[in-house]
């Protein structure tokens, strides 16, 4: 069985439990694929192509996530040619939790 505990130190210590991102995702209603690694923003033009076809994409994020991350997803989604509408940054403050 895996363990809900989880955070960044103990993942940087531990190699990645393949079992537990398969059950995981067997589990989940709405994600379908998972990316882990250092690259692994590299990949975000394939994922997108595998998730939504040749559909547009948008960039939701809060203003921290778009800071680390946001930018390069939406250049790399460019770069493959994609079509993007414009991202939605949600404000850094108060911290937007996922239900």
């Amino acid at each position: 069985m895996c363990s809900t505990e989880w955070s960044i130190t103990s993942a940087m210590r531990q190699p990645t439990d393949d079992r537990c991102i398969v059950e995981a995702l067997r589990e989940a209603t709405d994600t379908t694929d998972v990316v882990i690694g250092n690259d692994a923003l590299d990949s975000v033009a394939d994922v997108f192509e595998r998730s939504f076809g040749e559909r547009a994409a948008v960039v939701i994020a809060d203003e921290n996530t778009f800071e680390v991350a946001g930018m390069t997803v939406s250049r790399k989604l460019e770069a493959s040619g994609r079509e993007l509408i414009e991202p939605f940054v949600f404000a850094g403050r108060p911290t937007v939790h996922a239900d």
